[in-house]
């Protein structure tokens, strides 16, 4: 059976390219799973998922 993890902010960040690094990344570059909306900032995704798809994990 696949299950779904909620990840950590540190795993978050390694999946979206090394943000918490500091690389430079494109604006825009952080897309929500449920909604395909897209945001600057990893934080910004996840607050997003909390707040507009609560009880969904944050997975990708």
């Amino acid at each position: 059976m696949n299950e779904k993890k909620e990840l950590n902010d540190e795993e978050l960040d390694d999946i979206n390219g090394g943000a918490r690094l500091g690389l430079s990344r494109k604006k825009g570059s952080f897309f929500c799973q449920y909604c395909s909306k897209s945001f600057d900032a990893q934080r910004e995704l996840r607050s997003h998922i909390k707040k507009d798809h609560p009880g969904e994990p944050v997975v990708f």
